[in-house]
């Protein structure tokens, strides 16, 4: 599994959850926002769908860390004789539909978006000949367009304007013009423009979605009433001038996607219904306000105390650039025989090898990756190869890949197993991978330690030599070593694997001709 299909597994879990909470968030608030609007008033019904951000924000907002349920080590066996290798792929194109799905997720909202900023642009074109007019207390530039059916209505999310119909002074009343000119510093006020561009992108995000189309259609909705509501209270309840200004207003061929049109994409019915509702006092408002805040604020902390501990160690996972490994390896039925913390590099491999007595040998691979459903993915790349005697040599190849929680062992289990030790192929990997690296792993210092002696903390080379001294042999180029500490035992180990493991450690390769050894790179 390449880095785009990590990419979009992990998008595909995400993009699940996260669907899954805009939808629980939804329904409540559209089930909500008539019923609470007639015992709280219009004005303060927009504040119910910061559920629908707020409910989002929780899901990915950092959790504390959580305890870690123990798991049954996760073990992949491999066995056989002769040659294994990995089970061919199925013949054709295996379709990757995570990365086809996540590809039409992105498609999708970049087509959304480009529609949006399509119709805002092809609006704002049709004011290219608006002249800016001069009305006393309008709290936002005022425009005058030069067709009538633009406007009236706010343009803008963050450069607001003012839009009016080029017969705005001869279709309405002075009594009218002042309420629309109410209404629009309303919404001016409210900064509804930048509330609808933020609820677009929303949408854009969710396009599949049936919902978030028709929430966005009543979002917009809401805020008519709430500004309606807004302006009955302040200028004394004129609801028949109000009535008569939302029955003369036109409707506009385009939709404002950025920005609030008076009336033109709103049921009438409804807002003049509105207005024979009484004005709420100021205690009711107060009252709506905290009964709102109080609703939105229950069900985001709702959604953030449901989610699995998103930030936790299981989550670090998904995001960490570097691991820490812990390696236990035992050959030929032994117990473990070496030991080893390595810091890892996601995605860059871990080179391993050894042998065990006469004739038996291996080499491994292993390369971390973080995994669906906050796990790490181990994949490695294993060789043993065992010399029976008679010129026949049984060779083992394999690409074995586990998965396993933080913190969580995974094992594999390599190799021919026999019950006489000599003709015993089988290598046992121990793994248990962690986020990070920290300061005694972030120099990939091992730690070998055999069933005897006593540990002895050593640079590389001095070991090395110390190796070489003890069992004869000769290096020929022990500078090419570095200094790094290594602590290990060695009182039961063979020397040749001993030195093979201290110079694959140090990213070399030793070399041996009798009893010379050199040290070249890999």
């Amino acid at each position: 599994m390449n880095s785009l299909e990590l990419l979009a597994s992990a998008w595909m879990t995400h993009a699940a959850r996260l669907t899954w909470i805009f939808t629980l968030a939804t329904v409540p608030v559209l089930a909500l926002r008539r019923p609470l609007r007639r015992i709280v008033g219009a004005e303060a019904g927009p504040l119910l769908w910061l559920l629908v951000p707020l409910a989002l924000f929780a899901a990915l907002a950092p959790h504390a860390a959580v305890p870690v349920e123990a798991l049954p080590p996760v073990v992949v066996r491999i066995a056989g004789g002769g040659t294994w290798v990995a089970s061919p792929a199925p013949a054709g194109w295996i379709v990757p539909w995570h990365t086809l799905a996540m590809a039409a997720w992105l498609l999708g909202v970049l087509a959304v978006l480009a529609c949006v900023g399509i119709v805002q642009r092809r609006y704002l074109r049709r004011l290219a000949g608006a002249r800016a007019v001069d009305i006393t207390g309008a709290c936002r530039p005022v425009w005058q367009a030069v067709d009538s059916d633009l406007g009236p209505a706010v343009v803008g999310a963050l450069g607001v304007r003012i839009v009016l119909p080029a017969d705005f002074h001869t279709r309405y009343t002075p009594a009218e013009q002042v309420l629309i000119l109410a209404h629009e510093q309303v919404h001016a006020r409210r900064r509804d423009g930048l509330w609808r561009l933020l609820a677009e992108g929303l949408a854009a995000l969710f396009w599949f979605h049936p919902l978030a189309w028709y929430a966005l259609a009543c979002l917009r909705q809401d805020q008519e009433l709430a500004c309606d509501a807004a302006v009955l209270r302040e200028h004394g309840a004129p609801r028949r001038e109000y009535a008569n200004a939302m029955l003369k207003t036109q409707t506009s061929p385009l939709m404002l996607p950025v920005g609030c049109s008076w009336s033109s994409h709103h049921p009438l019915t409804e807002r003049v219904s509105m207005l024979k509702q009484p004005v709420p006092t100021r205690t009711r408002r107060f009252l709506a306000r905290v009964v709102l805040g109080a609703t939105v604020l229950a069900g985001s902390l709702s959604v953030y105390a449901a989610q699995p501990g998103a930030a936790s160690k299981h989550r670090a996972a998904i995001n960490a650039d570097h691991f820490t490994l812990k390696i236990d390896i035992a050959t030929r039925g032994h117990a473990p025989s070496m030991h080893f913390t390595q810091c890892l590099a996601k995605g860059k491999p871990f080179d391993l090898s050894g042998n065990d007595g006469p004739g038996f040998s291996w080499h491994g691979t292993f390369t971390l990756t973080p995994a669906a459903n906050d796990q790490i993915q181990i994949a490695g790349d294993l060789h043993t190869r065992l010399d029976e005697g008679s010129g026949h040599v049984r060779v083992l190849d394999g690409k074995p890949i586990v998965r396993t929680k933080v913190g969580q062992a995974a094992a594999i289990a390599f190799g021919q197993r026999h019950e006489k030790p000599l003709e015993d192929g089988t290598v046992w990997f121990n793994l248990i991978p962690t986020p990070g690296c920290d300061a005694d792993t972030a120099t990939a210092i091992p730690s070998l330690a055999p069933m005897d002696g006593d540990a002895q903390a050593r640079p590389m080379r001095e070991a090395a030599q110390v190796l070489a001294k003890k069992d004869g042999f000769i290096l020929l180029n022990a500078d090419a070593l570095s200094e790094s500490p290594v602590t290990f035992k060695f009182d039961q180990m063979s020397p040749v694997f001993a030195l093979q493991l201290l110079a694959d450690i140090d990213g070399k390769r030793a070399v041996f001709n009798g009893h010379e050894v050199r040290f070249d790179p890999k």
